[in-house]
């Protein structure tokens, strides 16, 4: 027999938010959460919420702490001694994993840990770049500065440190890579770069 109106309504338990859950998704996720709440008429409960709170419309509001920031793809330690190899968290350009995790990086002045993938560009008859032919690679480095774009090499900053502290993380995700033309037709690569 369905159950009436006035029924407490049943309660729907979540896991917990991943760490490193973008601010769309969590958007997203609210916005989905409300209009299933209004639907079906039950309560939903996030595992980890700080608190939730179910306005006078039924929308329903919940506080989700970031969670832990070294989980995320491409995470890099918080400081470094200079001498010590550093890990990385793994992640992926294109769904190829990136190798050499392992990083020692200088603890002195500015240093960057970049993302270098290197392809094979895909030429038209008039030399404009068309994407890559075949499969990329793609490997961590660090140094002094990003080399820039040849027509082999893609790079893209990961993290930055300044006398052995991370000033930034700059990617938090995996990502993707596509190889488009600069528009001159002289087999110049212009990367575009996206979340995967």
């Amino acid at each position: 027999m369905p159950e009436g109106l006035s029924s407490p309504p049943k309660k729907l338990r979540l896991g917990r938010m991943p760490a490193g859950v973008g601010p769309s998704f969590k958007a997203w996720l609210d916005s989905t959460l409300r209009q299933m709440g209004r639907a079906l008429g039950v309560q939903v409960s996030i595992d980890g919420a700080e608190s939730a709170s179910t306005g006078s419309d039924g929308s329903m509001r919940f506080k989700i702490s970031p969670g832990d920031s070294s989980s995320h793809p491409f995470a890099c330690p918080n400081s470094t001694d200079g001498s010590t190899a550093s890990t990385i968290v793994g992640g992926t350009v294109n769904g190829v994993s990136a190798t050499n995790l392992s990083l020692t990086i200088s603890a002195t002045g500015t240093k960057y840990v970049y993302l270098d993938v290197t392809y094979t560009q895909s030429l038209s008859a008039n030399n404009y770049v068309l994407g890559f032919s075949g499969a990329i690679t793609c490997a961590l480095a660090t140094g002094s500065s990003i080399p820039s774009n040849t027509s082999t090499h893609l790079y893209r900053q990961v993290a930055v440190y300044v006398s052995g502290v991370k000033a930034s993380q700059d990617i938090l995700t995996s990502m993707q890579v596509e190889a488009r033309d600069n528009g001159a037709g002289a087999s110049v690569t212009r990367a575009i770069w996206g979340r995967a």
